[in-house]
């Protein structure tokens, strides 16, 4: 049988989050074969800019990244976001800002994505709006920004975020 895509998805998150870096990087090379041929190239080229982000190299990231075509709504919005992220980590922000609208609208459109999901989406897009604001135009971030994100509060990629306002506040 297969892997599905989505499972493979989250074994390669797991090992980062456990920073099995190396083991991550065999179990993509070992078991890519292992993903259904029609998502096979996608998912490898979604999970090596993964695995290349996490690495900080981001030039590599961008270039997995740009060959991918969707396989669904839900990789489709972990794609938009780690595209954001990576050209944010290449500050290139008119980039990230205009991948920022691109993101809001798909997710108006977008009607099989659960609210929560949704939510989630559109407050990474809230404060990564605030950091490019201040990036672009050395417009202050919101105060509630200062304050640790609660528990209970939805964002896509939490601790990407906290760490990307954190350096942003220090900087100040």
């Amino acid at each position: 049988g297969y892997i599905s895509p989505h499972n493979f998805r989250n074994i390669v998150m797991a090992g980062l989050r456990l920073n099995k870096t190396e083991w991550v990087q065999n179990f993509i090379q070992d078991y890519q074969g292992k993903i259904h041929p029609n998502f096979q190239n996608d998912v490898y080229n979604y999970v090596s800019a993964v695995l290349s982000f996490h690495q900080k190299d981001y030039e590599k990231a961008s270039d997995h990244i740009n060959v991918i075509n969707f396989i669904d709504p839900y990789y489709h919005l972990h794609y938009k976001i780690l595209h954001i992220k990576i050209y944010y980590e290449l500050k290139e922000y008119q980039t990230v800002e205009s991948s920022l609208e691109a993101f809001r609208m798909f997710l108006y459109r977008e009607k099989t994505i659960s609210e929560d999901h949704i939510k989630s989406c559109q407050n990474f897009i809230q404060i990564t709006k605030s950091l490019m604001r201040h990036h672009s135009y050395g417009k202050k971030l919101p105060n509630h920004l200062s304050e640790p994100l609660p528990i209970n509060f939805l964002v896509a990629e939490r601790e990407w975020m906290i760490e990307k306002v954190q350096q942003t506040l220090k900087k100040n």
